[in-house]
């Protein structure tokens, strides 16, 4: 089913449910449709108005204007708005090295757009054109006006159900239209959560189709590709962009990449076949996750973006049509399935939930031996016993385990089983780059680059007031500094870490989430205890439940510490694809220089510019294929033409 198709599909279901909802309200009620109609239609228009000014206000943007910009992106951006008969935006830069872009405004015809510093130091010319490409798309599509006023079906029917829900808690039950009142209710609430995942998937679609603007704008969809993994993974490295100028960046309202699930990483490994310094095998790894862990697609349906390896495989069929070759060409082969994992991910996580069945029963075990109330009385203080205990156990072992290791932020990367829930314990060391949300004044997260990746770090103590406070006095001191960093990686769309110490400048900064949490349930688990007492038969059921529940989390542990050991054994890339290499093994061999090289050896000067190659003629090790190979002096593979085999070319003579 097309895209537009689709999209047009999403609204007609919003349609329906408004109609749907509204006739069972009137019916049910015999109430006025238009009054929660205008409540929730003054809200939107508020908001609507107000959002714009509030970016400004948040967010530290140097408006600058499109004199700014680079000439090639200057003229795309003016030719493509008088093309549409759009008013230019007015344009602004974030002085954070965190790589992002967003546009925002009230119509197509008064909007903005920002970009970062971190453009100017992590792409090239022809991905920052792609990614103005894609915010152009939201404002001529005119996203401002279009999200706004879809949003404003869940926002209807939250204010219905909320609003029944408090008459209910003020009406004395003797009202014979309580019961439908609190239908309709019940009704509205559910309308709201299914509309609330429609309107997201809307806002998928709208990226999607930005996304395409941007590709057949520019006829350079791979560019916006390489972009993408660039924001979304953050596979960059530092000076492997267009240095002229001053330095873009970009991230807010319609951003190229969700900044809730923007825990963006960036590598700095080996060769790559593009403009960047990561091999094709790296990319891949980093869209395995996207393709292969239930947890991915759990996150999406919550996302108001797409997935990245979604987005780049449709970029990709969108260069195909245009007769180019594809960026990517996902091609790995799935080792195994990750159900299993995402299976005990969530018992771990709501294993506490058995508290509730498991003291019913021996409740009602109990209440054959003893009077009643003794046994509720039991029975409460095993259920709340249970549920402390069991937390307590997942918090330590599972969430916030405490085994800290030494690694590198692109080993973590290459972890396709992680999840939100489990916490893998690192220990990294590097520089504080920016802040995690660039711009916004009060972030109290940050980016660190570790030599190997920039990764974004979760600042999160026990009350949001603390993180608020870090944000606005503290965080822009971090920025600059060499730091020590403890916490647990995870991920959600793209990695993160949370931050559990950071030590820079001889100073130790310990958050005390961990700490709280489990004194919490552990008080919780203890005080169950007392209630219990009346009925010592339910320490062994408490007993019992919690060995078999200590079981599971340690061959959990087990399981992950066997995973672990296998990716170190295997290699940074140890997943089976129809392009599979082993660097060490398959190599191009080279035929002849289709240039005069003198010496077959290629002088001191021949790579002072990105630019600067040498033709080869080589011959493929699988298929064997002769065909050309352009070589360079950043040590970046070649790809085959037919099997796609992606290796270095065997040039021992060669001093590059």
């Amino acid at each position: 089913m097309g895209l537009t198709l689709r999209m047009n599909t999403a609204f007609l279901s919003l349609f329906i449910l408004f109609v749907v909802g509204f006739l069972a309200i009137g019916w049910g009620l015999g109430a006025p449709w238009y009054i929660p109609v205008g409540i929730a239609s003054l809200l939107i228009l508020v908001q609507y108005l107000v959002s714009p000014y509030l970016v400004k206000l948040i967010y530290k943007i140097d408006w600058v204007g499109l004199e700014a910009l680079e000439p090639g992106i200057r003229h795309y951006i003016v030719r493509v708005c008088r093309a549409n008969r759009v008013e230019l935006p007015k344009y602004g830069v974030i002085h954070d090295d965190n790589p992002n872009a967003f546009c925002f405004g009230w119509t197509r015809n008064r909007s903005f757009l920002v970009l970062t510093d971190g453009i100017d130091k992590y792409c090239t010319l022809e991905e920052k054109k792609a990614v103005a490409g894609h915010e152009l798309g939201h404002i001529i599509h005119n996203d401002f006006v279009i999200m706004t006023i879809i949003c404003m079906v869940p926002l209807l029917f939250y204010i219905i159900g909320r609003s029944c829900m408090e008459s209910m808690k003020h009406s004395s039950g003797n009202n014979k239209g309580a019961g439908i009142v609190a239908l309709i209710g019940i009704i509205s609430l559910v309308i709201y959560i299914i509309s609330e995942f429609i309107v997201l998937m809307v806002s998928r679609y709208r990226e999607y189709w930005a996304d395409g603007f941007s590709a057949r704008s520019t006829r350079d969809p791979n560019s916006l590709s390489s972009a993408l993994v660039k924001i979304a993974y953050g596979l960059a490295s530092e000076g492997k962009g267009d240095s002229r100028g001053k330095q873009i960046k970009y991230e807010n309202a319609l951003m190229i990449s969700d900044p809730r699930s923007g825990r963006s990483l960036a590598f700095n490994s080996g060769a790559f076949t593009g403009k960047s310094g990561f091999s094709i095998e790296d990319i891949k790894e980093a869209m395995a996750w996207d393709m292969w862990n239930p947890w991915a697609k759990w996150l999406e349906l919550k996302s108001s973006h797409p997935l990245p390896a979604k987005r780049i495989m449709v970029l990709d069929k969108i260069a195909a049509d245009q007769g180019k070759r594809p960026y990517i060409n996902f091609d790995l082969e799935q080792p195994e399935s990750y159900w299993d994992d995402f299976i005990e991910d969530i018992t771990a996580a709501w294993g506490w939930v058995l508290a509730f069945p498991v003291s019913a029963v021996a409740t009602a075990a109990m209440a054959l031996l003893v009077p009643p109330p003794l046994a509720l009385l039991s029975g409460f203080g095993l259920m709340t016993s249970l549920s402390g205990f069991m937390l307590y156990l997942y918090l330590g072992r599972y969430r916030y385990p405490l085994r800290f290791r030494a690694s590198s932020l692109k080993f973590c990367l290459g972890d396709q089983k992680a999840s939100p829930v489990r916490g893998t314990p690192v220990e990294v060391e590097g520089r504080v780059i920016g802040r995690g949300n660039p711009g916004l004044f009060f972030c109290e997260d940050i980016k660190v680059d570790d030599g190997t990746a920039l990764m974004l770090v979760d600042y999160h103590q026990v009350l949001r007031l603390l993180d608020l406070f870090e944000g606005i006095f503290r965080t822009e001191d971090h920025i600059g500094k060499k730091v020590r960093i403890r916490g647990w990686y995870r991920r959600m769309i793209v990695p993160y870490i949370e931050l559990y110490e950071l030590e820079y400048d001889g100073v130790r900064k310990k958050m005390r989430t961990r700490g709280v949490f489990r004194g919490l349930t552990l008080s919780l688990g203890i005080i169950g205890l007392l209630p219990m007492i009346a009925m010592p038969a339910s320490f062994i059921v408490l007993a019992g439940t919690l060995l078999a529940y200590l079981a599971f989390l340690k061959a959990m542990e087990g399981k992950q510490i066997k995973d672990l050991e296998g990716r170190m054994l295997t290699g940074p890339h140890p997943y089976g694809h129809i392009g599979s290499i082993t660097g060490a093994v398959l190599r191009y061999r080279l035929i002849e220089f289709c240039e005069e090289v003198p010496g077959d050896v290629l002088p001191d000067d021949t790579f002072d510019g990105e630019e600067a190659y040498v033709r080869m003629r080589v011959e493929c090790p699988r298929c064997g294929k002769r065909q050309d190979a352009l070589i360079d002096g950043f040590d970046r593979p070649h790809v085959c033409l037919d099997c796609g085999l992606s290796a270095q070319v065997d040039i021992p003579r060669i001093r590059m």
